[in-house]
C-alpha cells in the first residue's frame, strides 16, 4: 500500500513538472478569455517543426445555425492574401512570361503613361506612388453600402491618377491598389481568373483543399464562418456588395494554413524557391530599407526572425507569423471585428519561445529589423483605416 501511494504521487509530481514545462498547456487559459456564450470567436493554429502541433476554435461560425468555430472552419484572410497574389507572380516570373522589371503597362495599357516607369517590383513592395484606390474612392463621394464595386473599378480609378504620390521605388506606401492590379496582371497573363490560377500553381500542390480566393460576388465557400460586429449588446452581419480582390476576398483553414507556414519556414519542398522571393527586400535610394518584402513583413522578435502579415476587415482580423530558426508559426483567423489576433499571437510566442535572448540569431544589415512588439504599430494602423472596406461596408452601419 505504501509502495502504492508513493508510485502515485510519483506520477502526480511528473504530471505537474511536465505541465509547467509544456508551453501549450497554458495556451487553453489563455485564450479562455476569448471563449464567451453564443459569440462569435477565432480560430488559431500553431506549427512546429512541419507539424500542427495545436488546433482549436472558440466561438461560433455562425450564429444563425449554432455552428462553432474549428480548425476546419474557413475563415476571411483579409490581406494576408496579399502574399499568395505575390506567390501567383513568382509562378509567373519562375517560368518566364514576366519581369519584375516590366513596366506594368505591358499587362495593363490602361494605365497612363507617367515619367517614371511603375515595374511590377513595385506593386509587390507598395512602392508604386499609386493612391490607396479606397482614398479615390471616397474624394468621388462613393456610397459603400449602396454601390458595388470590384477589380475593374479600382483599374479605371488607378488609371485616372494623372500624378504619382511618389517616384516608384522611393519608398512603402501600404494600399490595396497595387495588389488588386497584380492580380489584373496574373489574369491577364495566365488567361485563367486568379482563384483558378492559384488552384493549379498554388493550393493543389500543397493540398490545400479548403482555401480559395473570391473571384465572384455570390461564390459559395464550404464551411465559411460568418463575419460579425458588435452592436449594443447584439452581433451583426455585413452586407457584401463588392468583389474586389488580390488584396483580400480570400478564405483558408487553420490545416490549409498551417502547410502555408511550412511554406514561409521554408521547410515545404513542393514549391521550391518561393520563399526567397516573397522575403526579398528591395533597397530604396533612401536610407532606410523596406521592412515590407513582396507580400510579407520582416522583422524580429526576441533576436529571431519574423515573417508577418496582419488582415483587418469587416467582420474580422487575422495573424500570420512564423520563425523560421525555431521552425515555429502561428495563425489566428477570428470573425468578430474587435478581436485583435496581433498582440495574442505575440503573447502565445512568449509561452512558446526560450527566456533567454542574449544571442540574437538576426544577421546584420539583414531585412529583418530589429522592433519590439510594436513593430507593426503604423503598418497596422494604415492598414486597419483601409481594410475596413473589404468586404463592402466600411462605416460600420
Amino acid at each position: 500500500m505504501k509502495r502504492r501511494l508513493i508510485w502515485t504521487c510519483c506520477l502526480f509530481l511528473s504530471w505537474i513538472c511536465i505541465s509547467q514545462n509544456n508551453p501549450y498547456s497554458k495556451i487553453d487559459e489563455l485564450l479562455q478569455k476569448y471563449d464567451k456564450p453564443n459569440a462569435p470567436g477565432l480560430s488559431i493554429g500553431i506549427v512546429q517543426n512541419d507539424k500542427l502541433v495545436y488546433s482549436k476554435g472558440i466561438g461560433f461560425a455562425s450564429l444563425d445555425y449554432n455552428i462553432r468555430n474549428s480548425d476546419s472552419t474557413a475563415h476571411s484572410l483579409a490581406s494576408i492574401a496579399k502574399q499568395f497574389t505575390s506567390a501567383c507572380i513568382w509562378t509567373l516570373v519562375r517560368d518566364g512570361k514576366i519581369s519584375l522589371e516590366d513596366n506594368i503597362r505591358k499587362y495593363l495599357p490602361e494605365m497612363p503613361e507617367h515619367p517614371q516607369k511603375i515595374k511590377i517590383k513595385h506593386l509587390l513592395n507598395h512602392s508604386s506612388g499609386l493612391s490607396n484606390y479606397h482614398t479615390l474612392m471616397d474624394l468621388k463621394g462613393f456610397n459603400y453600402d449602396l454601390e458595388y464595386y470590384d477589380n475593374t473599378t479600382v483599374l479605371e480609378l488607378a488609371s485616372k491618377q494623372k500624378q504619382l504620390n511618389h517616384v516608384p521605388g522611393a519608398k512603402t506606401v501600404y494600399g490595396n491598389t497595387s495588389y488588386t492590379l497584380l492580380a489584373l496582371i496574373v489574369e491577364r497573363v495566365s488567361q485563367k481568373n486568379l482563384n483558378a490560377y492559384a488552384k493549379e500553381q498554388l493550393f493543389d500542390p500543397l493540398n490545400m483543399i479548403h482555401t480559395q480566393i473570391r473571384v465572384e460576388n455570390q461564390s459559395i465557400i464550404k464551411n465559411k464562418a460568418v463575419g460579425y460586429q458588435q452592436k449594443d449588446n447584439n452581433y451583426i452581419q455585413n452586407p457584401r456588395i463588392q468583389n474586389s480582390y488580390g488584396a483580400g476576398s480570400m478564405a483558408s483553414t487553420i490545416t490549409d494554413m498551417a502547410k502555408w507556414l511550412n511554406v514561409l519556414n521554408g521547410t515545404s519542398l513542393k514549391i521550391k524557391g518561393l520563399t526567397e522571393f516573397l522575403t526579398t527586400c528591395d533597397n530604396y535610394k533612401a536610407e532606410e530599407k523596406a521592412n515590407y518584402a513582396r507580400g510579407v513583413m520582416l522583422d524580429q522578435y526576441k533576436g529571431y526572425r519574423t515573417i508577418s502579415h496582419s488582415g483587418y476587415a469587416w467582420g474580422g482580423q487575422s495573424q500570420l507569423i512564423t520563425l523560421p530558426e525555431k521552425q515555429l508559426g502561428i495563425i489566428i483567423m477570428t470573425n468578430l471585428e474587435p478581436i485583435n489576433p496581433t498582440p495574442l499571437s505575440y503573447e502565445l510566442l512568449d509561452l512558446i519561445l526560450p527566456t533567454d535572448t542574449s544571442t540574437s540569431k538576426v544577421k546584420k544589415n539583414s531585412c529583418f529589423q530589429s522592433r519590439s512588439k510594436t513593430i507593426s504599430a503604423l503598418y497596422r494602423a494604415i492598414q486597419r483605416s483601409q481594410q475596413r472596406y473589404e468586404n463592402g461596408n466600411p462605416s460600420g452601419k
